[in-house]
């Protein structure tokens, strides 16, 4: 294991996987720090997530590596400040966020420990400042006094008298009940995926979200604008298909926008398109939102998913039936999908859909093409199949006719058409599979990302690998000619190509025939077709290279 030192060193020259490691060690620790601080719970996890964003920007400001834990809380005290001037905060609604109790207890005993809970909390709030913030960090996931007196830049001999005194003032029962509360608090793996989701690519078209959880926009012949009426934004989907796009904001609700024609928003507008972002109706608690050509999906805290828009071919994932029997088309509103229980990833391709459950198991419905004489649909399902593969997925991402997978050992698989080469793989000719293959000569893969008819993978160490159809520049491979321009180098690449990036990527985002990613010095570069100006240069001239968006 890595000491913090070596940890900071790295993710200063540009290794994302360092900082990933460091933002694991001290999320709690900074969650921890700031509810003792804002004694709210939700307003100190987004504290906490914008802390670790402007971190990793400022990283390389830091002169001394073994200064990290007390310069980090700086930041993290900084951003309560910050959630202090701009909100009025509640004196106490961590309680409103419990954890529902197991149906093992009766009412009378879910009724006892939930006061012993809120007695907790009162107990704990009612505490002098810097007790109180040394009895959440000691608790909240056993945090040791030697790493909180780093964190707090305090002895570890204050560190032990405050929390002495503490433990003197809490009730005994109060107590040793104390780790077990915090600990149904924790955050998990999904905070360190949240600092990393800020952009994303649509068919034609580029979303990014700002530190301020605004959001800009480019493309479908638009240049760079600020999407009205959207603040506190979490994270975003742009549609694989027609232009349109959702934002899912930190309370949970979903907003769209853009083309309409198949009433793919759920907003209930009748307009064909929809300018200023509305609500989806009937939906809330939303933790991830994905968008193809006409449907939506939606997936909810309790690990349900909800589809809405058209259902041609079975992409919503109910055989929904009419007084005819016939199959019910248009949803115009969310509904749940039967069958799908603890989903924790959800993708939407052209026409169909991806799931990935919590035991590693992936389930899809809809079918693979895009309804073209030439691209037909296949292996068409009306409701959710699982996909057979050997060992457990951890990331699933849903492509124009394919799918991808990243197994937990690195590897990446893929199933679907293979006309251009998406498969991965020179074994195979066009055949298109639903039982997927492994991408050949590609391991240690962190990140995966499908587009319309290519697939771009982010390594550990950083670099960008691409596959699959090249004839607008998408898989970034380009190569100098005798007059010094960039051009193709083939139109089609059966198995994993490097992109030419200059630097350690930290995020990628494939859309339809265009690529984004971002560099470890927060720069956005794009490459592919830019024949609707969503490569952000203003000109319709498709770049075989990654080039460095300057607007952003």
């Amino acid at each position: 294991m890595k000491s913090n030192n070596e940890l900071v060193i790295e993710a200063q020259s540009g290794n994302i996987n360092a900082f990933e490691i460091l933002v694991d060690k001290f999320r709690n620790m900074a969650i921890g720090y700031a509810y003792s601080v804002l004694k709210d719970y939700h307003y100190a996890e987004d504290a906490a997530q914008e802390a670790f964003v402007q971190a990793y920007f400022k990283l390389k400001t830091l002169q001394s590596p073994e200064a990290f834990p007390s310069w980090f809380r700086k930041i993290v005290f900084s951003q309560c400040e910050h959630f202090y001037r701009k909100s009025r905060l509640p004196v106490l609604p961590l309680d409103d966020v419990l954890e529902i109790q197991s149906q093992d207890y009766s009412p009378s005993e879910i009724a006892e420990r939930n006061e012993l809970k809120r007695q907790l909390f009162n107990s704990v709030a009612a505490l002098p400042e810097k007790e109180r913030t040394i009895t959440v960090l000691f608790y909240i996931s056993e945090y040791s006094t030697a790493e909180i007196s780093d964190f707090l830049d305090l002895p570890i001999s204050t560190v032990k008298n405050r929390l002495f005194s503490a433990r003197k003032k809490l009730q005994k029962e109060l107590v040793d009940n104390m780790s077990d509360t915090f600990k149904t608090q924790k955050s998990s793996k999904e905070f360190t995926e949240r600092v990393k989701n800020m952009i994303v690519s649509g068919y034609k078209h580029a979303l990014f979200m700002k530190e301020d959880g605004t959001v800009m926009t480019w493309g479908d012949k638009t240049r760079f604008a600020a999407v009205a009426g959207l603040k506190n934004v979490k994270s975003l989907a742009a549609a694989s298909g027609h232009n349109y796009s959702f934002a899912l904001l930190v309370d949970g609700t979903v907003w769209g926008w853009g083309d309409n024609c198949f009433s793919q928003l759920g907003t209930g507008s009748r307009e064909k398109y929809v300018t200023i972002p509305e609500q989806v109706k009937s939906l809330s608690d939303v933790v991830s939102i994905s968008a193809g050509v006409a449907h939506a999906l939606a997936l909810k805290k309790d690990g349900s998913v909800w589809s809405w828009g058209k259902n041609w071919y079975g992409q919503l994932g109910s055989s929904r039936r009419n007084a005819e029997n016939r199959k019910i088309e248009d949803s115009e509103f969310p509904s749940e999908i039967p069958g799908l229980k603890k989903i924790t990833q959800i993708s939407a391709g052209y026409f169909r859909s991806l799931a990935l459950a919590e035991d590693g198991t992936v389930w899809r419905w809809g079918g693979y093409g895009d309804s073209r004489f030439s691209f037909p649909i296949v292996y068409e399902a009306d409701t959710p199949v699982q996909i057979k593969i050997t060992g457990k997925i951890t990331a699933i991402s849903a492509g124009g006719m394919h799918d991808v997978m990243l197994c937990e050992d690195g590897t990446v698989w893929a199933c679907g058409y293979n006309t251009q080469k998406q498969l991965g793989s020179v074994n195979i000719c066009n055949e298109i599979l639903d039982v997927p293959v492994k991408v050949r000569n590609l391991s240690e893969v962190s990140v995966i990302s499908a587009g319309g008819s290519f697939t771009l993978a982010l390594k550990k160490d950083g670099t960008v690998w691409a596959w699959g159809l090249n004839e607008n520049g998408e898989l970034g491979c380009g190569s100098y000619d005798a007059n010094s321009e960039f051009t193709l180098e083939d139109h089609v690449k059966n198995e994993p190509v490097k992109v030419c990036l200059p630097q350690t990527v930290v995020e990628i985002t494939a859309g339809g025939s265009h690529a984004m990613a971002v560099t470890g010095d927060g720069g956005i570069w794009a490459w592919g077709s830019n024949d609707e100006g969503q490569l952000g240069d203003f000109s319709e001239n498709k770049q075989c290279v990654p080039q460095r968006i300057m607007s952003l």
